[in-house]
């Protein structure tokens, strides 16, 4: 009786032994989980990655959830795949320029380059007032400055001003667009004066730079 009664209490601390085992190894997996904090006071839940999906529930400050997986298609939001309850998934959207939730433990996509989450946009950046260059087929970025860590590629666009407010004769403008591997664009404009004029039927019209701005 006492060897049955030693029998089963080894296999009642074995088995207590192997609970815990696999309650430590889940504690440290769920520690090393990528996850996401709400930061907002709420955030909506959607059925799709898209603001035109239909909401299917709500989640508030503090909030933890593990994230399932992500979408970066959006060039306004991020969009996040989490476990609402079970069999229940949603997906939140955090805003790039103003994020609605904090990342924790994000891992690596896959062994060639690390999975950042990229947020902010390009900050472009010139030091004179105008770009001199020979012709349109001259432009180039040289003088610019571009803070931004991601790769990126900078396009433009030649605007031309034929009545300006404060010149007596015509203006050109050049808007610099850069946009980085997240999809996050940013643009500036500056004058440009061209040694050859380019004829305006080649370039836009400024109006359009105008009602872009005002948008």
């Amino acid at each position: 009786m006492k060897i049955f009664k030693s029998i089963v209490t080894l296999i009642v601390i074995a088995a207590l032994g192997l609970i815990a085992y696999k309650g430590y190894i889940m504690y440290k997996e769920d520690k090393a989980a990528w996850k996401i904090e709400i930061i907002n006071d709420s955030v909506k839940v959607r059925g799709l990655a898209s603001v035109f999906s239909n909401e299917i529930g709500t989640v508030n400050k503090g909030d933890k959830y593990k994230v399932i997986d992500i979408s970066l298609d959006d060039k306004r939001y991020v969009w996040y795949k989490i476990k609402l309850e079970k069999n229940k998934y949603g997906w939140i959207g955090s805003g790039r320029n103003e994020p609605y939730v904090k990342e924790i433990n994000n891992p690596k996509r896959d062994e060639k380059e690390d999975y950042i989450v990229d947020y902010k946009k390009p900050i472009i950046k010139y030091e004179d007032e105008v770009y001199i260059t020979k012709s349109l087929k001259t432009i180039n970025y040289e003088h610019l400055i571009i803070e931004e860590d991601s790769p990126y590629d900078i396009t433009s666009n030649v605007y031309y001003e034929a009545h300006p407010i404060d010149k007596l004769e015509p203006q050109f403008w050049i808007e610099y667009i850069v946009t980085d591997k997240s999809n996050n664009t940013n643009s500036i404009v500056q004058r440009i004066d061209f040694e050859e004029l380019p004829k305006p039927s080649d370039v836009l019209d400024f109006k359009l730079l105008q009602e872009k701005r005002n948008k």
